[in-house]
């Protein structure tokens, strides 16, 4: 698998990359995050739309493929190697 030129849509797992996501403008791409993520107070009040954003990823890192799928990213950002 390749990595797109351009960018357009994001799924983030991990709920701290998530901030440095939207400080690096990031944050219309943001189409998956996790359920972590949308819960942090400080990460609302940065970002209130994160709470529409479908949290397709659980804290015991398990992942909603349905929920994945149907936000159709161009990427996924993972940590440790994927796994």
């Amino acid at each position: 698998m390749t990595i797109p030129l351009v960018v357009y849509r994001v799924a983030d797992p991990w709920p701290a990359n998530n901030a440095m996501v939207l400080m690096l403008g990031g944050a219309d791409k943001l189409v998956a995050t996790s359920e972590q993520a949308r819960r942090q107070p400080w990460l609302r009040r940065l970002y209130p739309r994160i709470e529409q954003v479908p949290a397709a990823f659980n804290a015991a890192g398990e992942v909603n493929i349905e929920t994945l799928i149907g936000a159709h990213p161009d990427v996924v950002l993972m940590a440790y190697g994927g796994t």
